[in-house]
């Protein structure tokens, strides 16, 4: 496929949702990045002992950059169905922009960030604590 049969088929939806969809993957992948998963790994492992079976949010809060990777991944294979089939491009690429944004928004700006300084908080004490 030409590029100029490429770049037809991009003008089907509008340039925003296009450059929307390109910031919530860069969030994704700064999600990914960013997140510190082997901390938190550590981290969680120190309340297996209070708790015996760690609590749902931390077993989430372990996987949550494995689960942001699934999300970039379905996102990307959204917009190539956009690329490939333009009909279905109005429906599919507000699809992969929402999911993107959508698990950035909760999970990271809310979620991620208040249970890891949570679970820090939790541990400093308990070490400083006799």
């Amino acid at each position: 496929m030409h590029i100029r049969a490429i770049i037809e088929r991009l003008k089907v939806v509008h340039w925003m949702w296009w450059a929307v969809w390109l910031t919530s993957v860069a969030l994704l992948g700064l999600v990914i990045a960013k997140h510190p998963s082997a901390e938190v790994r550590n981290l969680a492992e120190s309340f297996r002992p209070e708790y015996l079976v760690m609590p749902v949010h931390i077993i989430l809060h372990r996987g949550i950059a494995e689960a942001a990777g699934w999300t970039l991944f379905i996102s990307i294979i959204l917009a190539g169905i956009a690329v490939s089939r333009p009909r279905e491009a109005h429906v599919v690429l507000p699809l992969a922009v929402g999911l993107a944004v959508l698990f950035f928004a909760f999970h990271t700006l809310f979620y991620s960030h208040m249970m890891t300084e949570w679970m820090r908080v939790t541990v400093r004490e308990r070490t400083s604590t006799p």
